[in-house]
């Protein structure tokens, strides 16, 4: 197997050894630590201002994993993506590269995600994998306020196993469990999945879009998704690798976090804090008695249900007990959208789910049929 990992950093100096540590140390299901000339990363130092560069390749240079580096200016997800694309493709190294995987700089990366990689693409019919991600139990153990209202008024979805069995989660119905990624296919995050290159490639991969008054799109990597799922790919989703997020968005801005409405207002959260304190994991639990989980409710609704079923509508025929009542409406709505929208833009799909979920999002709620939390990770269904 011939993988390229490809990390854009932009001021990462506090978090980029860290993650290539974890990608230097992989191993397979027994514990085996994995041969390092089975796949390889490369950096895109994306215009950092600090040391993230002096470190990635300090660490190159002890490293018995083939660590490159390439350079973007522009300070843009999307053209930090498609810089580090090119380097591969340009440099004779990368020659043998057939798939890709994209990781943030700030994740916690699961010890066997390569691994997962090299099981799942053993099927020559899947064309993407996607994971799980959740925000760390470091964060979720110090505010049990949120935690106990988020449990009431969401569910287990962002926790990681280890929340979930400290707070005994799995032992309560709720509404929203993890088996929803499975049941409808979670879409790829964009801090961590893979691609086969040659479909990443087939639908020219990531692009800039921007709306009629010149604001960008938000959303790259489900924009991607559309576009893939719109050239018939196979997405998997891989249920028992988690990605563990930064909690930077958490104690940065936790109010607009946990109200925010739509995906593209998620780029305007303070994502820049380095220093944590006590007192700011205090401010965030003390925030539980007043915060409204009615958009974290819609958000989920929107993007890990509708979502998913815009882009494959035979969805809702294998997922109906999440429907209900609104089974057939839901359908007739997307299916008559798609018949006139076969060229749509990502934005387009995006405004849609917007409508849809207008539409239905408080229905659903109540359609939507409680369930406990597996205490293991739920097998994959599709």
């Amino acid at each position: 197997m011939s993988l390229t990992i490809i990390i854009s950093a932009l001021n990462e100096e506090q978090n980029i050894e860290a993650v290539l540590s974890k990608l230097e140390n992989q191993v397979d299901e027994k514990g085996n630590v994995l041969d390092k000339d089975k796949y390889n990363v490369l950096v895109v130092d994306n215009g950092s201002s600090d040391d993230t560069a002096k470190l990635v390749r300090r660490f190159s240079e002890q490293s018995e994993l083939h660590i490159g580096m390439t350079y973007e200016p522009v300070q843009n997800i999307i053209t930090a993506r498609r810089a580090g694309v090119r380097e591969l493709q340009a440099n004779k190294f990368y020659a043998n590269t057939r798939f890709l995987a994209f990781c943030d700089a700030d994740v916690s990366v699961p010890g066997e995600w390569i691994s997962s990689m090299m099981t799942g693409f053993k099927d020559r019919g899947t064309g993407i994998l996607s994971y799980n991600g959740s925000f760390p139990h470091s964060f979720w153990e110090k505010v049990p306020r949120l935690v106990e209202k988020y449990v009431l008024e969401v569910g287990t979805l962002f926790f990681p196993m280890e929340t979930i069995t400290y707070y005994e989660v799995h032992k309560r119905d709720v509404k929203f469990t993890r088996q929803i990624y499975s049941d409808f296919v979670r879409p790829p995050s964009g801090g961590f999945y893979a691609i086969r290159l040659d479909h990443y490639n087939s639908v020219n991969g990531y692009e800039r879009e921007f709306t009629d008054d010149g604001k960008e799109v938000d959303g790259p990597t489900w924009r991607l998704y559309i576009k893939l799922m719109g050239a018939g790919a196979n997405l998997k989703f891989i249920p028992d690798i988690e990605m563990i997020n930064s909690e930077r968005r958490l104690l940065g801005a936790p109010e607009k976090f946990f109200r925010v409405q739509e995906y593209d207002q998620l780029s305007d959260l303070r994502q820049d804090l380095r220093e944590r304190s006590d007192s700011q994991y205090s401010f965030v639990d003390n925030l539980a008695s007043s915060i409204d989980f009615t958009p974290v409710q819609r958000y989920v609704t929107q993007y890990y249900l509708l979502f998913p079923c815009v882009n494959r509508p035979e969805l809702i025929g294998l997922n109906e007990t999440y429907f209900g009542s609104l089974k057939r409406a839901v359908e007739t709505d997307i299916l008559q959208w798609r018949s006139k929208n076969n060229r749509a833009r990502g934005q387009d799909v995006f405004r849609f789910c917007d409508e849809l979920t207008d539409k239905y999002s408080d229905k659903l709620w109540h359609e939507i049929p409680t369930g406990r939390e597996e205490a293991q990770p739920p097998k994959s269904r599709k």
